[in-house]
């Protein structure tokens, strides 16, 4: 596992450090497991298609998706982010997926995934 320095993530693998501020990640194959961002966390454009997954992670500020696939970006384990803002800019679709406990809010409603028996 590594640890978050700076609140810019530009190698892929497991962080499990609370981040102070806003957190970029950079690049595909990360994942961020039971940690708290107390600002903004940005998954940029260098993810492209690429995937990452907040595990049992709490964001305090918004959620901003600009790189990811149509399966790429997970939030599972009681992931709590208050906000998501997507505006991918590459090509092809993106879709921000909720499951495991996984949940969101969108205008001031809770959100959390179906269960599929």
């Amino acid at each position: 596992m590594y640890n978050i320095v700076g609140g810019y993530i530009s190698a892929p693998g497991t962080y499990s450090e609370t981040a102070s501020g806003n957190v970029i990640i950079n690049v595909p194959g990360v994942t961020l497991k039971g940690l708290t961002v107390s600002g903004d966390l940005i998954i940029s454009d260098g993810v492209a298609d690429g995937d990452v997954i907040l595990d049992n992670v709490t964001v305090a500020g918004r959620l901003v998706v600009r790189g990811g696939g149509e399966n790429s970006i997970r939030l599972i384990n009681k992931t709590n982010v208050g906000s998501i803002s997507i505006g991918k800019t590459g090509s092809g679709g993106i879709r921000v997926m909720a499951e495991e406990g996984g949940l969101f809010l969108f205008n001031n409603k809770e959100f959390e995934p179906f269960s599929h028996h």
